[in-house]
């Protein structure tokens, strides 16, 4: 009787959307497990906060949506396509996050046998830049942009920076990168010795990053 309850309640509402977010805020495990991360994971290296909302590398699409980002993907390579929701087994999509005036960079690869929705899919590479956030904060655990090299270096005393000489994407700018795992890198472009772009990407990738 309760559940038919729950879902007569869901369905009054206006919109799919305000049901979806009525089942979340209500009944969601999802809710819990996030709740969960942001307490207990927000110091674990790897985690992010943007605009005051925690994720931990890599999530999914679903995480920014959920957090008031749009997105519009084309598939890797592709034409641009109105309204792509899937990604094809073995495909990598190539997906623009925004919200107001904020744009993020995002990669995200169906690495199973079938398509797969594409907010379900996780994040494999992430770019976000200072110049693309009008009106968000951002930190990697305690680096923020705008931080010189040596304030990174004294915020994870623990972690080597190394310089990227080789493959670089843009040479005019000093770049830096460390590992945050044993799965991920993240690489540091310092713009007049400030940090002005960060992206995480898988540790395999590290040898053929241009």
């Amino acid at each position: 009787m309760k559940i038919l309850l729950i879902i007569l309640m869901a369905l009054s509402l206006n919109s799919c959307q305000e049901a979806q977010d009525f089942m979340y805020e209500n009944f969601s495990l999802q809710k819990n497990i996030d709740k969960a991360d942001e307490n207990n994971r927000k110091n674990i290296e790897g985690d992010f906060k943007l605009d005051d909302f925690g994720y931990t590398f890599p999530p999914n699409v679903g995480r920014f949506v959920q957090n008031g980002f749009d997105y519009n993907a084309a598939i890797d390579g592709e034409a641009q396509k109105e309204n792509l929701k899937t990604i094809p087994a073995g495909k990598t999509a190539d997906i623009f996050l925004t919200k107001d005036d904020n744009q993020i960079f995002v990669k995200a690869t169906n690495n199973s046998s079938t398509d797969i929705n594409i907010i379900d899919t996780p994040i494999n590479y992430i770019e976000i830049s200072n110049f693309d956030l009008a009106s968000m904060d951002f930190a990697l655990g305690d680096i923020k942009f705008g931080d010189a090299l040596y304030d990174i270096e004294a915020k994870v005393p623990d972690k080597e920076i190394i310089e990227l000489r080789q493959n670089t994407k843009d040479a005019q700018n000093d770049q830096y990168y460390m590992y945050l795992n044993s799965k991920y890198v993240v690489i540091f472009t310092m713009y007049q010795g400030k940090l002005a772009e960060l992206e995480i990407i898988p540790n395999e990738s590290l040898s053929s990053y241009e």
